[in-house]
């Protein structure tokens, strides 16, 4: 596939307790959600016209525009990811919006990519679940912050391109957290570890960088 190639989509009605969503899915097993379904869904816009720029809007600073050629439609949707469609909801849902609290409510101890493996039948184990939740949880909690000390103190300002270094250097997608696979999260994880020993040896943030 060239750069410029849009993918397929496939798509499937994704329930949210009494609620639903028709959830994307692309050739790679990665989840999106319609611009414009997004849009509707929380009656953002009462032009569909307008959803994109109403997600742009909302979404602010570092939100991209994805294509995806959805299957049964001949030309190609404007899609958001699914950490997008989330911060959509959470922002919504603190502004008042009915529709976007409903769903938050009915995701109480789910995640998005739960429900929509769910959806479209991909399977994952307990075992491999609580795997991804747990190396998830360490990452933000401890990992992460510490990362982002050693940022603010050396005065970086471009917080994600040194992100994605790192990301690099571990052998993992430039997607955010959410979007890794269990083992993805465990490699960045432990890449962060030898980050960190490195630093308080003494280690610049580059010289660090070039060692893990």
């Amino acid at each position: 596939m060239t750069a410029n190639e849009i993918k397929k989509a496939y798509v499937t009605a994704v329930p949210f307790g009494s609620l639903s969503i028709e959830g994307l899915m692309d050739t790679e097993g990665n989840y999106y959600v319609a611009a414009r379904q997004a849009a509707s869904q929380l009656q953002l816009t009462a032009h569909p016209s307008n959803a994109v720029r109403s997600l742009e809007r909302i979404l602010g600073e570092g939100y991209k525009r994805i294509q995806l050629q959805v299957e049964g439609t001949k030309t190609p949707s404007t899609v958001i990811t699914l950490t997008e469609f989330e911060r959509l909801l959470r922002k919504a849902d603190r502004e008042g919006n009915e529709i976007a609290q409903a769903f938050v409510r009915a995701m109480v101890g789910l995640s998005l990519t739960q429900l929509f493996s769910d959806a479209f039948g991909i399977k994952h184990e307990q075992e491999e679940r609580q795997a991804y939740v747990k190396a998830r949880e360490v990452h933000r909690v401890t990992f992460r912050p510490k990362y982002t000390d050693h940022l603010k103190n050396d005065g970086c300002k471009n917080y994600g391109k040194e992100v994605n270094r790192i990301k690099l250097s571990a052998g993992v997608p430039l997607k955010p957290i959410e979007e890794l696979k269990a083992d993805e999260v465990q490699a960045l994880n432990e890449k962060e570890i030898e980050y960190n020993l490195l630093r308080k040896l003494g280690y610049s943030h580059n010289k660090a960088l070039r060692t893990i």
